[in-house]
């Protein structure tokens, strides 16, 4: 009651103190005291994006870009060093068509065999993914899958794959595809020996009306027939 008789009169307003001056800092290190005090959260989220945008932006522009890329079927899938070390034989047979000073061959082993399923279906879809839109204009498969490579529509046609142009002993009757079993590749190399024994290569027909697609084909056809014939390019 007291306290109410005192303050008769008198607003809330009135009796807020006033508020205290905001002092500016006085040195730098003060500043930074103060700025980080107040926007360290803002200052780690812009920091970290930052670092994220940088990373993304140095992994796009120094990623080795391939000169032939290849799809290979097998049953079971390979060691990723064995997969690399076929890349480099094939490059042997190469040219830089990127023009980046190397020569360089990525393969995609696709295993449709093994004992998870789901990563059958996975394989399967990718690889009927990348017959449908020659995407990847070059494939290397087992015996098992032939007849899905090869593969023949109502009009007698080949569905995916064309006639390669070179002879060879490899070559099948159809000319579809060149099988390296028995050629010197396989029989004299100890990592190429770990592969299947029948591996056929064959060439996917280019993406109609699309000229890089038809140079892409038109490249791949000079590497499988140089490593075919066993004429290398790059010494």
């Amino acid at each position: 009651m007291a306290r109410e008789r005192y303050l008769r009169g008198i607003s809330e307003e009135e009796l807020r103190p006033d508020p205290r001056p905001i002092e500016k800092p006085k040195t730098p290190k003060s500043w930074l005291e103060n700025f980080w005090y107040h926007h360290k959260v803002g200052t780690l989220i812009g920091t970290f994006a930052l670092v994220a945008l940088t990373i993304l932006i140095v992994s796009t522009v120094t990623r080795e870009r391939p000169d032939y890329t290849a799809v290979m079927v097998t049953e079971n899938g390979l060691f990723p060093d064995e997969v690399t070390y076929l890349e480099g034989i094939l490059a042997q047979y190469g040219e830089d068509i990127n023009g980046d000073g190397k020569v360089v061959v990525s393969i995609n082993n696709l295993s449709l065999g093994g004992q998870v399923y789901a990563n059958q279906q996975a394989n399967a879809q990718a690889l009927q993914m990348q017959l449908i839109t020659g995407d990847t204009l070059l494939y290397l498969y087992e015996s098992t899958y032939e007849q899905r490579l090869t593969a023949v529509g109502q009009d007698g046609a080949h569905c995916f794959l064309t006639e390669l142009p070179f002879s060879d002993d490899g070559v099948s009757e159809d000319k579809i595809s060149w099988n390296w079993s028995g050629n010197t590749h396989r029989e004299q190399d100890v990592i190429l020996a770990r592969f299947p024994k029948d591996l056929h290569f064959g060439v996917r027909y280019a993406v109609p009306d699309d000229e890089e697609s038809a140079e892409e084909y038109a490249q791949i056809m000079k590497l499988l027939e140089a490593f075919a014939t066993e004429k290398p390019k790059v010494k």
